[in-house]
């Protein structure tokens, strides 16, 4: 019981952390994304899930510079794909002050793939590039909840194009 109260005390010291402008240079961004996604290329009903948790750095008031993970599956019938991206990128928030911020962010990294089914299992790597627009939902001075529409584009080994509409929960942490 006694490490349930540190780590909850911990949790609400992590989060205490004083916020001047929530996107104010020197804030550090913590936290991730989830969708689903519809690829254009399929043939046939192949729809996926993807994981990103994001990291980011704000090296100018509105700018943040960061990285996510990406995490993702897809199933098709006896088809599916595991995939695995690592992608820098940068945002900017615009808009009026307050609790919504409106920003736009483009990114590009890597991507490695491996296939089941259908003919043979292979695993296939390439670039990853896209970004797009979303919107910033602060729940109060440290916590927002995100939804952007990213257009994604793959190239390489194989080529994809993919159009998701994906939520999270972003932490805004120290500041000026």
């Amino acid at each position: 019981m006694k490490k349930l109260h540190l780590a909850i005390a911990g949790f609400a010291l992590l989060f205490a952390t004083t916020v001047f402008g929530q996107t104010g240079k020197g804030s550090v961004l913590l936290g991730g994304t989830a969708g689903f996604t519809k690829q254009f290329e399929s043939a046939g009903d192949l729809f996926s899930i993807t994981l990103s948790p994001t990291f980011g750095y704000f090296v100018a008031d509105k700018i943040v510079l960061g990285g996510q993970l990406g995490f993702g599956y897809s199933k098709s019938g006896d088809f599916s794909v595991s995939s695995f991206s690592l992608t820098p990128f940068a945002r900017y928030y615009f808009g009026p002050e307050g609790t919504l911020k409106f920003f736009i962010q483009g990114e590009g990294g890597f991507l490695t793939s491996k296939f089941k089914g259908g003919f043979s299992d292979e695993s296939l790597s390439g670039a990853i590039f896209g970004g797009g627009p979303g919107i910033a939902i602060f729940l109060n001075d440290h916590v927002a909840i995100e939804g952007i529409l990213k257009y994604s584009k793959s190239t390489g080994d194989f080529d994809t194009s993919d159009l998701a509409l994906l939520f999270g929960i972003q932490a805004y942490l120290g500041g000026k």
